[in-house]
């Protein structure tokens, strides 16, 4: 393992832990952990933050269907109708967006 992959490693590891506890997950800690997952798919490529996915031809159908799995496990947060909007999947910052989004709602549930 990298080093780079320990981090996102521990830095995961570190975020599940405070989720347990009830922390709030901030956007910066979804960014990481939405890039390190998209890393693994897309080896070759370095993505910044407004990288548009979709457009750079990373995302088919059926990845799109496991982006979104993953968002909902990974976050504990439930993707609504009304939130599979390709602007809400189509950047690494709009994915944390949509996280951070859900997580304060679930919060003021």
């Amino acid at each position: 393992m990298g080093a780079r992959a320990a981090l996102v490693s521990i830095h995961t590891k570190l975020l599940s832990d405070k989720r347990k506890e009830g922390g709030l997950v901030l956007v910066d800690d979804s960014k990481i952990k939405i890039r390190a997952v998209l890393s693994r798919f897309f080896q070759a490529a370095e993505l910044a933050e407004n990288d548009d996915i979709f457009a750079l031809g990373f995302i088919n159908s059926l990845f799109a269907l496991q982006l979104v799995t993953w968002v909902e496990k990974e976050f504990e947060i439930q993707i609504e109708d009304e939130d599979l909007e390709i602007e809400n999947f189509n950047t690494i910052g709009a994915i944390a967006n949509l996280v951070v989004r859900k997580n304060g709602q679930a919060q003021g549930a």
